[in-house]
């Protein structure tokens, strides 16, 4: 149909390797810990259900995938480089694939719609499948690997070994020295008139770890003259969310190479210690460091994706379990929208607190609220903060009891 988005070409392949029976752990376990008994299946008279298969073998089974299946197995390398996304099509016809695949941590992202995870998301895309049809297919391919090894040294006809994905992460980078350098000039007349005219003061500046650098480049090397590498040298803010990652803004006023990451550096959560702050009754979850920033101006909390993938940022909120309600902020457009609404079915499945308040009003975000008009900006903001605390009274946040996080946990299994 004409306006049609086209379905990317490995899309339509239903045939699907390795869909056979996994054997059961009590003849002949093939995973570490009998993670491989969760299968309906008979095998010498036993016989294992559904029914009793345990959470922690079905845990054990999906770590033990992504452990040892590499993506690369189920990626398609696009005409002109990168690998067609299952999700958006990306690089299936022709051009660039948009995705990005991670050898180290054996996952994978789409740089143009944003989806991304492990293999077993993968295989779900690629082949249209649901989830417990991939694990599936993906644990008879595991003992698929673990039979033809055994026969192997056996003495057997050997077999195509399942590799595990090659560990080849380099270590990551270190910019701690060149931040505290930043930091201190950050007192720069330039700096402070920059802040000023985005309605951020030094205080909230310092305490969130900004710095200023009068010739930054970090697409090359930061903090060094080195001739060629100097080409997009400006004044920039420099925002750091983690020792490993930094983006340098200019601001001089030209827009060519406005924003510009650390060369080799690893996104993080901006502010993310505050997700980790039993004491906070509410955190502002924002997608741009000078969102988050704008909304601690008007007093609580926040964090910024900062570029992270959504997927990410949920499992740093499953792992800390923050005590907060999240108070969902993102951008007012599509995309923002779009994010928040992945968001929101996320936190829901784990069980976590959240609302979503609209602090922008008719700005593109946070930030350009606060410049627009402070006084009205600060009283959103106020408004989502007791939305949140009347949110907070209905439904136990975060980490609570022991008691709550155990069943919280049993809820979020019984989801997957």
């Amino acid at each position: 149909m004409e306006g049609e988005k086209a379905r990317p070409a490995m899309r339509e392949k239903k045939v699907r390797p390795h869909q056979v029976a996994i054997t059961c752990a009590k003849c002949e376990p093939i995973c570490a810990g009998g993670a491989a008994c969760i299968i309906s299946h008979e095998r010498s008279g036993c016989k294992v259900t559904e029914k009793e298969r345990t959470f922690s073998e079905r845990d054990a089974l999906k770590e033990e995938i992504k452990r040892r299946i590499p993506c690369s197995r189920y990626l398609e390398r696009a005409r002109k480089g990168g690998y067609i996304c299952y999700s958006c099509g990306s690089g299936s016809r022709s051009g660039t694939g948009a995705v990005s695949y991670n050898p180290a941590r054996n996952t994978w992202i789409c740089n143009s719609c944003g989806a991304g995870a492990d293999v077993i998301e993968l295989y779900k895309l690629r082949f249209s499948v649901c989830f417990n049809q991939a694990l599936e297919d993906l644990a008879g391919e595991l003992c698929a690997a673990a039979s033809e090894s055994r026969r192997s040294s056996s003495g057997g006809v050997a077999g195509a070994a399942l590799e595990a994905p090659e560990n080849r992460e380099e270590p990551a980078p270190d910019f701690s020295e060149y931040l505290k350098e930043c930091r201190r000039r950050l007192d720069d007349p330039e700096a402070v008139a920059y802040l000023q005219r985005r309605g951020i003061s030094l205080k909230t500046a310092r305490t969130c770890g900004l710095g200023y650098d009068p010739a930054a480049d970090p697409a090359g090397r930061p903090g060094k003259s080195c001739g060629s590498w100097r080409q997009n040298a400006a004044k920039r803010i420099i925002i750091a969310s983690c020792p490993a990652h930094y983006i340098g803004r200019r601001i001089d006023g030209i827009e060519k190479f406005e924003k510009l990451a650390a060369k080799g550096s690893r996104k993080d959560i901006f502010n993310r210690a505050a997700l980790k702050n039993d004491a906070l009754r509410e955190i502002f979850v924002c997608e741009g460091p000078f969102d988050a920033l704008a909304v601690m101006e008007a007093g609580p909390q926040a964090v910024a994706l900062f570029g992270v993938d959504k997927n990410r940022f949920l499992q740093e909120v499953r792992e800390i379990r923050p005590a907060a309600v999240l108070v969902l902020c993102l951008d007012n457009d599509a995309a923002g929208a779009g994010a928040a609404a992945d968001l929101e079915k996320g936190l829901d499945a784990m069980g976590a607190a959240w609302i979503r308040a609209d602090i922008s009003g008719a700005h593109k975000d946070p930030s350009e609220a606060l410049e627009a008009d402070r006084a009205e900006f600060e009283s959103r903001v106020l408004e989502a903060v007791e939305k949140a605390r009347k949110k907070a009274q209905k439904q136990p946040a975060g980490r609570g009891s022991a008691a709550d996080r155990a069943g919280n946990e049993q809820k979020e299994r019984k989801n997957r």
